[in-house]
């Protein structure tokens, strides 16, 4: 083989070399960030959650309240005293 048939072949190899590397690398860095959405996706979900267990005891009282208007209510009503809006 000639000297210019041996670097070409070198130059292919190494094109051929470098193009697998940038694949790899691509490869790895959407797998990464995959991975990285998912874990921002849980702790968003963690976040509501949270949230929503932080209300529950603002929906209790506002319940409980309620059902304390309606009770007094329901005891004017049964005794005849006057209702105030």
């Amino acid at each position: 083989m000639s000297t210019n048939t041996l670097l070409v072949v070198f130059l292919l190899g190494l094109v051929v070399l470098i193009v697998v590397i940038g694949v790899l690398v691509s490869t790895y860095n959407q797998l990464v960030r995959g991975h990285n959405q998912v874990r921002n996706a849980w702790a968003q979900i963690d976040v509501q959650l949270k949230r929503r267990h932080d209300l529950i005891p603002n929906l209790v009282n506002s319940v409980r309240n309620f059902s304390q208007q309606c009770h007094r209510l329901s005891v004017r009503l049964q005794t005849g005293m006057p209702i105030s809006i």
